[in-house]
């Protein structure tokens, strides 16, 4: 018997509200800790621990990426 293959979805997509939601964050973490200068790619990963790809996943808002992927930007721009 066949059994066609199913395909998940593994990833979540910001909705607009939590995509404006983390660039208030970034954007305030950028004033509070990095004397109102704009973080480069480079300085977000390594602040994240994700890849820059992943970051830009992320930031576009119109890729999914997992939940622990998403927490990791929301924890490490609010509470670094």
């Amino acid at each position: 018997m066949y059994l066609p293959k199913h395909s998940r979805k593994r990833g979540v997509v910001l909705s607009s509200y939590g995509l404006q939601k983390l660039k208030t964050a970034k954007s305030q973490a950028e004033i509070r800790e990095n004397a109102s200068k704009r973080y480069t790619l480079a300085a977000l990963s390594f602040r994240t621990e994700l890849t820059p790809n992943t970051l830009m996943k992320v930031l576009a808002g119109d890729v999914g990426v997992d939940k622990h992927t998403l927490s990791r930007c929301f924890g490490h721009l609010i509470w670094y």
